[in-house]
């Protein structure tokens, strides 16, 4: 069933009924304040951080779901009627109410039309500032004069997310919600002990009000929900303020609109002092001429954002998730890493996940540069002098927990380091000095890295593979003790191969082979212990049974292993065409591949929670957004477009929009994983949003699809495309510069590269020149063969 569609040209998904089989949400903001909002006005925002700055209330999982949120009712007073601009929480008749919801770069507007009234409104957080807009129009479509009032509401937290839902007995007498009379804005204070800020925010209107609430008690009244507030129902405010108990923010204005005329409200919610802040704002978003050139501002910046990259090619879905939808998810996540979403508290983790925040910058490192150094210096800062890392980080704070018993957390650091290198050529990077995590001892950032391989060294097993620890990259593979991870030693393995090409660069030439006879026993211990014959196992447990292997009656093949064996370069061409060929034969289905077959069906305590969950669901075989675009990464390597783009194209989110039923998530963004073959609800997903899978999906289609790759020395063309394709081109900002690529190909080859000229003439190789810094656009014509 199809519930909306992407309009290219407004860079907007517009959801054309409301009744979507989950919320589908947008992200606003992007820098200190966090606000989510769903296509039915649900959501909540949070001020740096979602655990401790959570300052708008959310029930998760809750019946009715989506619930509360940034809600505008409107109450005909002729007729005692009453609905609100987005269709949910009075969920009117869809017969009578026609709504559209279009969430857009940083912002979301929702458009509705009941009783002969339109309304529109706009959700944004200007660039900046620790507030968000909502600014509300209301058109008279009737042949008569209207006479409305209009209220708005939304529920504050405590501020102490873990707290709001759990402390009653002290957070319902800490609150103090007032108005403050000669201003006309809310001021909310709270006396509690947790948090990185004084716990204050203001809300305000810039329309004369007729009544407000601070009290949700009061407003919603008793035996109600948000449904039908007493407020609204009644056609008046109380003008409540919350002493203690459940505070709100409301305001009512009263409206009278003549025949097609129109009027326009401005509300504002922001953190900070009433007296202070507050005024400070209502005096600048009083002229409405602010709040146009703020939405000007936030527009354009994220053209700037989106400018780094994009591509025509024969697919219209690739192009739209390209240059548009895929950067716009992972810039969020890049922003919020695993902090909160409708799938993640923010309680449990709050702060960044040490891996999933360096996968998430191999992404954003073209399009933010400056952001990317800055994120790769805190997480160096999170490495332990002993050399593993701070699983989750809060760089605010520059607090963080566990890391000794992962096997992986630290070796990102490595990959990440090199890859923004490679884009910038920002080799200094190396030399900065930055305190390790667990003392006053300062080192260099290659010194860090020095020290995660010289850690990952001493934690090898039996058969001279890496140790699994507690978990590595699947966190629910739990092998302990003398359990050993063939993934994790291909990690290792390829990060040996990135250091010893940053020392290198660097000009560090002691350092380039000092891991050479370490890296041939790997390679030695992954080809001789890890191979299984058809393709590479996944681990051994603490008791020495196999894992991934043919011998296994479950979890027989895995996918990680096998597309890092292509990745990483410890398997030879024949046997990478053969693992490759198992994984489609095995794992491949019609919504992508499983990252392992079969599932378990049973506990096993050597292996952990991955066997406590339900076969075809997350890491016991679901089909892991995250994971696949390195079989697309490894199947371009290889040289086999069909199946690189099949399975690119497979999980892309636009591919689900017309069996969004199906899918249930958001079409429009990357999920972390859909339900495997086997499972009655095949091809649901959940964790929308805030997952590794925008980073890779964008990394594996960009630079091994299109084949646009940076490289020390400039950048790579190197495409792996369909053989049907004519071409393709891109625009690509590259060190300073900006390159107009055209691609043909008129033999209809998956790969090679006959020629290459730029500005007309011909160049040897595939790696571009660079014209670094000269700020102009520079013509590369590419033919294949």
């Amino acid at each position: 069933m199809k519930y909306g569609y992407f309009d290219e040209e407004k860079k907007e998904y517009i959801i054309t009924n409301p009744e979507t089989p989950t919320p589908w949400i947008n992200y606003l903001g992007s820098d200190k304040y966090c606000a989510l909002i769903s296509n039915n006005a649900g959501g909540y925002s949070f001020y740096l951080s979602p655990k401790t700055g959570r300052f708008m209330r959310f029930r998760y999982n809750n019946l009715p779901m989506d619930r509360p949120g940034r809600y505008l009712y409107i109450r005909d007073n002729a007729s005692g009627d009453y609905w609100s601009t987005s269709w949910q929480p009075v969920g009117k008749d869809l017969k009578e109410y026609k709504n559209e919801c279009r969430h857009g770069l940083g912002y979301t507007k929702i458009i509705s039309t009941y009783a002969n009234i339109e309304s529109e409104v706009t959700y944004f957080v200007p660039l900046g500032e620790n507030l968000e807009i909502w600014l509300l129009t209301v058109r008279n479509k009737d042949k008569k004069k209207r006479d409305l009032n209009i209220f708005s509401f939304a529920e504050l937290a405590f501020w102490d997310a873990i707290s709001d839902l759990t402390d009653f007995q002290y957070l319902l007498n800490v609150c103090r919600n007032r108005i403050i009379e000669d201003t006309q804005i809310i001021d909310y204070d709270v006396g509690t002990y947790v948090s990185l800020i004084r716990p204050r925010a203001y809300a305000f209107t810039t329309s004369p009000i007729v009544g407000w609430d601070g009290d949700r008690d009061v407003f919603i009244g008793p035996h109600r929900s948000e449904a039908n507030p007493i407020a609204v129902t009644e056609g008046k405010s109380y003008n409540s303020k919350a002493i203690g108990g459940n505070p709100c923010i409301s305001f009512n204005i009263k409206v009278d609109l003549k025949p097609n005329e129109e009027k326009t409200f401005l509300y504002v919610v922001g953190v900070g002092n009433a007296s202070e802040e507050g005024v400070k704002m209502k005096k600048k978003y009083s002229d409405i001429n602010n709040v146009h050139k703020e939405f000007k501002k936030l527009s354009d910046n994220w053209d700037n954002k989106l400018s780094s990259f994009s591509c025509k090619t024969p697919d219209t879905i690739t192009n739209q998730m390209l240059n548009v939808l895929n950067q716009y998810q992972w810039h969020t996540t890049f922003n919020w890493s695993r902090s909160a979403s409708y799938y993640e508290s923010g309680t449990h983790r709050d702060g960044l996940g040490y891996r999933d925040s360096h996968q998430d910058a191999l992404a954003a490192i073209a399009s933010v540069p400056k952001r990317v150094r800055q994120r790769i210096i805190s997480l160096t800062g999170a490495i332990y002098q002993m050399g593993c890392a701070s699983h989750i980080f809060q760089p605010l704070t520059g607090e963080g927990a566990g890391g000794r018993d992962y096997s992986d957390d630290h070796l990102w650091l490595t990959l990440t380091t090199a890859a923004y290198i490679r884009e910038t050529g920002d080799v200094a990077i190396l030399d900065e000095v930055v305190r390790y995590f667990d003392g006053e001892e300062k080192d260099t950032v290659f010194d860090h890295l020095d020290r995660t391989i010289k850690y990952s060294l001493t934690k090898l097993g039996e058969h001279g593979l890496s140790l699994g620890l507690h978990a590595d990259w699947n966190d629910t593979l739990n092998l302990s003790g003398k359990g050993e991870s063939v993934w994790t030693t291909q990690l290792l393995y390829l990060v040996i191969s990135e250091f010893e090409g940053l020392a290198e660069l660097s000009g560090r030439k002691d350092a380039v082979n000092k891991y050479a006879p370490d890296k041939e026993k790997l390679l030695e211990a992954i080809n001789k212990a890890g191979w299984d014959g058809e393709w590479y196992m996944r681990a051994y447990t603490h008791s020495g049974k196999k894992v991934g292997s043919k011998e296994s009656k479950t979890g027989k093949i895995f996918l990680n292993p096998n597309t890092w064996a292509v990745m990483s370069g410890v398997a030879d061409k024949e046997k990478a065409i053969k693992l490759m060929d198992a994984v489609h034969e095995v794992l491949y289905t019609k919504y992508g591949l499983m990252l392992l077959a079969p599932p378990f069906e049973e506990y096993d305590k050597e292996l952990g929670l991955i066997t406590l969950y339900p076969p075809a669901i997350k890491e016991n075989g679901g089909i892991f957004a995250h994971a696949n675009p390195w079989a697309v990464i490894a199947e371009a390597m290889l040289g086999r477009g069909e199946l690189a783009f099949k399975y690119y194209r497979t999980i892309a989110p636009l591919a689900f929009n017309d069996i969004a039923e199906v899918k249930k998530t958001e079409p429009y963004i990357y999920v972390q994983f859909l339900a495997g073959k086997g499972h009655q609800h095949m091809g649901e997903s959940r964790n929308s949003w805030l997952t590794g899978s925008a980073s890779w999906n964008y990394v594996a289609a960009t630079e091994y699809i299109l084949g646009i790759r940076p490289d020390y020395k400039g950048l790579m063309i190197d495409p792996c495309i369909p053989k049907d394709w004519d071409g393709f081109t891109v625009k690509r900002k590259f060190r300073g510069t900006t390159y107009d690529i055209d691609i043909r190909n008129p033999n209809h080859v998956n790969k090679g590269i006959k020629e290459i000229k730029v500005d007309g003439k011909k160049i040897e190789g595939n790696i571009l020149p660079v014209f670094k810094d000269d700020n102009k656009v520079h013509k590369v014509e590419v033919t294949m063969g």
